[in-house]
């Protein structure tokens, strides 16, 4: 059974075509009435929906041109959807652009997919813009209401695809995802897609997907990433393009890069064999080039009610319960990246840079850096760099020395982090471990071992950002501050912090004119601080967990520490400076913060905080 506090999105995305059909007796829209007005116990399903004034019944292509039937002009506005979903959270309807099948928002079909597949690309914009445009619903949603998801539903309004079974599926996967709310952040599922008319390869279903606000807002956000993989495929040469990126082909393209699970097969959904020879009697050329446009015939509506569907759901909690060691192989398969490293029994934590997941986060380099350990990191991605800047550990950074780190006994290598406690471990080092600024010619070799201390990203970001200010206002010139240091609002001064931080490159806000004693290191992700050495960190430790990772370090490097330290708490805190009330009063831009530390978090394994559960303190 559901969990009491089980809340549930659930998107309606794309052209609503017989969602309405009272000819049905089962149609789509009576089964999910069902659901959203009697859900199961415990659960609450709030309803989005972005669709277009069109109903697309009777819609087709004749030489590339969207050509309508007077069935498809019956217009989204004519049902009262508020009495139709009681819990209706958002409705977004848009009258189709004439040039949608090529042009949409600024965003353009690539010629040579359209020559390639002319029968097939014409739908992709449109349906591409309506996913994420309804995540945006309940992603603003979750943040002005101070509510968050445990799971959300993506799905077709039509019934092209929809089956008796397919809802029982979609709340079976709802059970799975929401069964492992316990689990790590890194260790969990955050997407399950459904298998039926998809290969077994190659192909990610567009049509139904389950899964966590994070898995669900990567997977809905293929609107930015789609053009991108198109130029990706276009510059290839003839022979190794491939399939056609249309559709379910480019869905899997996009699911490449995620880094996290997904798992492609809702549970309790048959077998991949039969869909998979009904695939292959299609025409190799189809098979090629087509995606989601591939239409097969329906299967028949079994007999049925929406509430037998809900019962089939509920006693499906308990298949949901999927193996873990079945999870492991599922994640092996090209489709399904594998999670990140975890630490070892003995507590050895290997360098983040090596795991794929991470490396892969912002995307892969253009030109490969001459160390292959280096990743590019959120500044990169600001910076929008197509190769390393080349920055290395004690080469300046703008107008500032880079003086972090310390060579201690052993030869072995403290890679320092601001703001991660640094100040305590030199005060250590002074104490009981010699250690020196010097770094020998050729340094690092292959058998120097490295260790570095991390933290919790937004307790370090903040930390970060009093230090900051504080040093800005006492340091720098008054008509040389930015503007965001002029507000007396805290509030105002956080939110002005975060779109500087978010939206400048890392040489910018080292450059003279806004950089004073180096400050702005302060606020560089961790990520990127890492990528200061350019080889593997032997060790990664957690400053939360002081003494017993020194002890572990001690352990593993045979390096000593001395039992003083220092605390330099002063310098990070800020009067007025209260995550609670900024997450009550400026959601959105604590939330662009998380979006930006989102590499920390993933790559340095700490869970995500919530906006709500922030604002709760």
């Amino acid at each position: 059974m559901p969990s009491p506090s089980t809340r549930v999105a659930l998107c309606l995305a794309g052209q609503f075509r017989d969602h309405f059909d009272p000819s049905a007796e089962h149609s789509v829209h009576s089964k999910l009435k069902a659901l959203t007005a009697q859900p199961p116990a415990g659960w609450e399903v709030d309803v989005f929906v972005d669709t277009w004034i069109e109903s697309g019944i009777g819609r087709k292509h004749e030489n590339n041109v969207l050509v309508s039937s007077p069935l498809s002009e019956a217009s989204a506005l004519n049902p009262n959807w508020l009495t139709s979903y009681p819990r209706l959270a958002g409705l977004r309807v848009e009258r189709t652009p004439a040039s949608a099948s090529t042009l949409l928002r600024g965003v353009t079909i690539p010629r040579l997919l359209q020559e390639l597949a002319p029968e097939h690309y014409s739908g992709s914009l449109p349906h591409l813009w309506k996913m994420y445009s309804c995540k945006e619903q309940w992603k603003t949603w979750e943040i002005d209401q101070q509510v968050s998801y445990d799971a959300v539903i993506k799905m077709r309004p039509d019934s092209q695809f929809f089956t008796s079974s397919t809802l029982s599926h979609i709340m079976g996967a709802v059970e799975a995802v929401v069964g492992e709310r316990h689990l790590p952040d890194h260790e969990r599922t955050h997407l399950f897609t459904s298998s039926e008319r998809v290969a077994s390869t190659g192909m990610v279903s567009d049509k139904y997907a389950v899964g966590t606000p994070r898995g669900m807002g990567f997977y809905m956000d293929l609107w930015q990433t789609a053009p991108a993989l198109w130029k990706e495929w276009e510059g290839r040469s003839n022979a190794s393009r491939g399939a056609v990126p249309v559709g379910e082909r480019l869905m899997f393209k996009h699911m490449q890069k995620a880094a996290f699970r997904h798992v492609s097969g809702f549970p309790g959904e048959s077998s991949r064999e039969p869909r998979q020879r009904r695939l292959n009697k299609l025409p190799a050329q189809i098979a090629l080039q087509a995606g989601t446009s591939i239409q097969l015939a329906s299967e028949p509506e079994q007999e049925g009610t929406a509430v037998a569907a809900l019962e089939r759901a509920i006693r499906l909690a308990t298949a949901a319960q999927v193996d873990a060691a079945a999870l492991d192989t599922a994640a092996a398969t090209p489709e399904q990246p594998q999670r990140l490293e975890h630490a070892s029994d003995e507590g050895r934590r290997r360098d983040p840079r090596l795991s794929e997941a991470c490396r892969r986060f912002h995307g892969a380099w253009a030109s490969p850096p001459a160390a292959d350990i280096i990743v590019r990191t959120v500044e990169d991605a600001v910076a929008n760099r197509s190769a390393p800047s080349g920055r290395r550990l004690r080469e300046p950074f703008g107008t500032c020395d880079m003086p972090y780190g310390r060579l201690a006994q052993g030869g072995n290598f403290y890679l320092e982090v601001p703001k991660t406690g640094s100040t305590t471990m030199k005060a250590r080092f002074k104490d009981g471990a010699s250690a020196t600024d010097d770094l020998p010619p050729g340094f690092p070799t292959n058998e120097t071992k490295s260790f570095v201390l991390v933290r919790e990203p937004l307790a370090r970001m903040l930390s970060g950002y009093g230090t900051l200010v504080k040093r800005l206002k006492s340091r720098l010139v008054r008509r040389n501050w930015p503007a965001f240091m002029f507000e007396t609002n805290e509030t105002l001064r956080f939110k002005g912090f975060v779109d500087m931080l978010t939206s400048h490159k890392d040489e910018v806000l080292a450059s003279k004119a806004n950089n004073v004693d180096c400050v702005w290191q302060h606020v560089m992700s961790q990520m990127w601080f890492l990528n200061n050495y350019p080889a593997e960190i032997t060790f990664v430790a957690r400053m939360e967990q002081l003494e017993p990772e020194l002890a572990a370090i001690s352990s593993h490097l045979n390096v000593s520490f001395g039992t003083k330290g220092n605390s330099n708490v002063n310098e990070g805190e800020l009067d007025g400076l209260d995550v609670q009330h900024l997450s009550r009063t400026v959601p959105h831009a604590v939330a662009k913060l998380l979006a930006h530390l989102s590499q920390d978090y993933q790559c340095l394994q700490y869970p995500v905080p919530s906006i709500p559960a922030l604002a709760r303190g």
